[in-house]
């Protein structure tokens, strides 16, 4: 037998090794360039996460409370005016004054909370010009009526059904504040939601790529 024909298996031994350590260098790599996408999409998805949560625990639904309170200092007034109206009793002035004191406070909380963002700021527009309208063509002059004639049931009642229809137009107006705000937090919750179901999507092909990337090298090394 020949030196060329001895020689030969050696190579194809050498050849054979070569080309398992090819192809475990190739499942490595492809491993680490999934790994990274993974990393970057799985940092993307987080960032995003923490975005909503913090506008939505932040921003959204604190802005909902204040504006509760807001509607309750609204209301606050509107009774006042009704009670005094009635009775001339000046106890009723109280919840009246307290009730404008709490809207001019919950009314820069909430701006300061939403900014500039709309519809937001022009549902605070809306709802300090109605209050504001209200007042002036409303409440005061009643109250003013009140204070020089005293309490008369009869016109009384009348400038109440007056004013009851214009509050009614501030009631709107702060309706149209709470829907967009539960519409934007909704809306927040969903982009959450879809964050989240991406982040386990992103979670599991990361395991399931690292299972094939175990169990081929093993079938490979396995062969060698």
């Amino acid at each position: 037998m020949s030196t060329h024909d001895k020689a030969a298996p050696v190579r194809t031994g050498t050849a054979a090794r070569l080309s398992v350590q090819n192809w475990v260098h190739l499942i490595l790599g492809g491993f680490i360039v999934v790994v990274c996408g993974c990393l970057v999409v799985g940092g993307l998805v987080l960032a995003r996460m923490s975005d909503h949560t913090n506008d939505l625990v932040d921003r959204i639904q604190p802005a909902r409370s204040v504006s509760f309170q807001l509607q309750n200092a609204l209301l606050d007034q509107e009774t006042g005016v009704r009670g005094f109206a009635l009775t001339g009793d000046d106890s009723f002035l109280e919840p009246y004054e307290a009730g404008k004191a709490a809207e001019r406070e919950r009314l820069a909380r909430t701006r300061e909370l939403v900014g500039g963002q709309q519809p937001f700021a022009g549902d605070l527009d809306a709802i300090e010009t109605a209050a504001r309208q209200w007042r002036e063509s409303k409440a005061e002059p009643l109250l003013q009526m009140v204070r020089e004639q005293g309490p008369n049931e009869a016109g009384a009642s009348a400038q109440l059904r007056s004013s009851k229809a214009d509050f009614d137009l501030l009631r709107r107006a702060y309706g149209n504040q709470q829907n967009h705000l539960s519409e934007a937090r909704d809306t927040v919750r969903a982009e959450l939601n879809e964050a989240r179901t991406t982040r386990d999507q992103v979670l599991f092909a990361l395991v399931a790529v690292f299972v094939l990337t175990v169990v081929a090298l093993s079938v490979l090394l396995h062969r060698v």
